[in-house]
């Protein structure tokens, strides 16, 4: 199967998972913004040849939490969007704590090759951890308020503005903090690697358009509960 079916594969399926778990509730989105948080970490450096350019796989799955922010924040207010962030930054130190501390000990001589490709995997994590997330965070934060002041100057209308306007800025502002802070001295040609992730992340962000139309055909489990302003 080609670099292109994948990618688009895993295009559906990463904008399908936010759609599902609105329609569940926000528990559910909560749960997915740590699956996330999960799988990034070990896949960011990854990267992948598709439609003649080298694009990190990662990510798509990043690009996917401004989705998460902006429905979160579209129905539920600012201060569960601001929790989302939260949940994943908590995460994302849960995590490289919990590979960081086994990987500490010696290994017996049958566990060698396995320390070695765990370590190689994880031998950069507290650096992109501490960058990841203070990146995120700032992101994060200037989506939701640039997606809850459109709202409150749009009212219900211009759904597709507020979505794109607050997601691709905060992506562009993303990418550049992320990969000269965190991969700078790592990544040859940072800001070209930095650009086609801003790009890349653009696009998914112009794809989820449709997804928060159609998050509005069906209201979430959990909308009987208060809202948060």
């Amino acid at each position: 199967m080609s670099n292109e079916i994948l990618f688009i594969i895993l295009l559906v399926f990463a904008l399908s998972l936010p759609l599902i778990a609105y329609w569940m509730g926000r528990t559910w989105m909560y749960v997915l913004v740590g699956i996330n948080a999960c799988v990034l970490l070990p896949i960011m450096v990854l990267s992948a040849d598709v439609f003649g350019y080298s694009v990190s796989i990662g990510t798509v799955y990043y690009a996917t939490l401004f989705l998460v922010t902006d429905l979160l924040t579209e129905t539920y207010g600012k201060k569960a969007a601001y929790y989302a962030v939260a949940t994943n930054i908590v995460t994302s130190y849960l995590l490289v704590a919990f590979f960081q501390l086994p990987l500490a000990f010696d290994p017996s001589p049958m566990s060698i090759e396995m320390f070695e490709k765990m370590g190689s995997v994880y031998s950069h994590s507290w650096r992109m951890v501490l960058v990841g997330t203070l990146c995120f965070a700032l992101t994060q934060i200037l989506d939701v308020n640039i997606y809850n002041y459109l709202h409150k100057k749009t009212g219900d209308q211009l759904l597709w503005l507020r979505n794109n306007v607050s997601s691709i800025t905060s992506a562009l502002f993303a990418n550049l903090f992320f990969w000269y802070f965190a991969l700078g001295n790592i990544v040859d040609d940072w800001f070209a690697t930095a650009i086609a992730g801003f790009l890349l992340t653009a696009l998914v962000n112009l794809l989820d358009t449709p997804i928060v139309y159609l998050a509005r055909l069906r209201r979430p489990a959990d909308l009987n509960t208060i809202k948060e302003v």
